[in-house]
């Protein structure tokens, strides 16, 4: 009776990380980047916001679209890892500076996307050390 009880108790344990891990995976497997910047586009330039002054079903850029951001940091080991954001802060961030950021992957069964980086978050600017 105890075996069945631990092996109910592991079963359940493997369950609830399994799920945990599943749901969380940009999380989980996020990847802390230190490096310099390569660049930092705005990924849209909106050229006019259309739509009704009642909020309507019309066609509105949002602030989520005005802040996206295309983002490139080169690491020491001379990779150059890029990665999409909506932070803000990236706006305010020039080409030649070193970052810390942190990359969130998508999972690997978004076909379309696994094994890239979105929601970059900026964390730290700061001047590159002299060669």
């Amino acid at each position: 009776m105890k075996t069945v009880s631990r092996v109910a108790i592991v079963v359940v344990v493997g369950i609830i990380v399994g799920w945990f891990v599943f749901t969380q995976w940009s999380w989980v497997f996020a990847k802390s980047i230190t490096g310099r910047v390569e660049a930092v586009e705005k990924a849209a330039t909106p050229i006019a916001v259309i739509g009704d002054q009642a909020g309507g079903h019309g066609n509105t850029v949002g602030s989520r679209d005005m802040f996206s951001f295309a983002v490139a940091i080169r690491t020491d080991d001379g990779k150059i890892i890029t990665a999409s954001s909506e932070d803000r802060q990236w706006s305010v961030v020039r080409t030649g500076i070193c970052v810390h950021a942190t990359f969130y992957p998508y999972p690997p069964w978004d076909l379309e996307k696994g094994g890239t980086y979105f929601n970059a978050r900026l964390k730290e600017q700061f001047d590159c050390p002299k060669p």
